[in-house]
């Protein structure tokens, strides 16, 4: 058994495609008993719409620059996040960046875009919409923080 992995955007998905031979050569990989394994910059939420899409035959999905791996299954079999307080210093940051519209964040899973400057134009993103607020955001990571520190509590 072999392992084939390989990045999406603009690898596998070439000219905004997948191509009808890669395909093919994809399926006979898997007939013949190997592996194949995407290997992403993409949320897994993006990176599914696109396995879909194409009926790809993937094994493993690496997400989020390596930040997130997940089985066929999409079981979560490894992740990684940035602290919170990190994380709260990169959003302030972001704020006093001039021209930034909005960012991302990403809980393993889906995509959400904060808004930071309506008067500018989204031009990265623009069919991905808003969901939370900056409020929504933190309040979220605090009761995540929260609940953790309750569960670990409660198991010492």
């Amino acid at each position: 058994m072999k392992l084939l992995a390989t990045d999406y955007d603009g690898t596998l998905n070439y000219i905004h495609t997948v191509l009808i031979e890669d395909k093919k050569a994809i399926d006979q990989w898997k007939k013949d008993g190997n592996l194949f394994v995407i290997d992403t910059g993409r949320s897994m939420e993006s990176i599914l719409g696109e396995v879909i899409k194409y009926d790809l035959p993937v094994d493993f999905f690496i997400t989020n620059n390596g930040g997130m791996v997940f089985d066929k299954d999409k079981n979560v079999l490894f992740s990684s996040y940035l602290d919170n307080e990190t994380s709260y210093e990169v959003l302030k940051l972001t704020k006093n960046i001039p021209g930034v519209v909005s960012y991302v964040v990403n809980d393993g899973i889906y995509r959400h875009r904060i808004v930071i400057n309506e008067n500018l134009v989204e031009k990265r993103c623009p069919e991905l919409k808003p969901d939370l607020s900056e409020d929504e955001v933190i309040k979220w990571e605090i009761m995540l923080k929260l609940l953790f520190q309750w569960i670990i509590h409660k198991w010492l």
